[in-house]
């Protein structure tokens, strides 16, 4: 979860900070301010509008599920994408010269 980081102003407002942990400094938590609306500085992604492509989206996805698969939480839960399991049903079938499940292969799901 992201830290709340409180600064000060000069005139004694309060403000958040980022807290993004740095890789250098010995770890400390960025001190930067955050972008209005947001949980990051400029720098960490507080300027970020996301993904504009069908493509990125899925990058990010997948990037998503592979990071919560690395979780101390989740060991032993990992299933891998739809596109890994076909690739593990291709690579298999042409190792052992059998045809593929066709139940592996399904219709994309309709986004929106």
């Amino acid at each position: 979860h992201r830290a709340r980081i409180m600064g000060l102003t000069m005139a004694g407002r309060t403000h958040l900070r980022c807290g993004a942990r740095a890789r250098s400094r010995g770890g400390a938590p960025c001190r930067a301010p955050v972008v209005p609306g947001r949980a990051r500085c400029k720098l960490h992604g507080g300027r970020s509008t996301g993904p504009r492509t069908a493509e990125g989206r899925m990058r990010g996805a997948e990037a998503s599920r592979l990071r919560a698969a690395r979780q101390p939480r989740n060991r032993g839960r990992f299933v891998p994408s739809r596109a890994r399991q076909l690739q593990i049903a291709y690579s298999s079938a042409r190792l052992e010269s059998v045809p593929v499940q066709t139940s592996l292969i399904r219709a994309a799901r309709p986004t929106g």
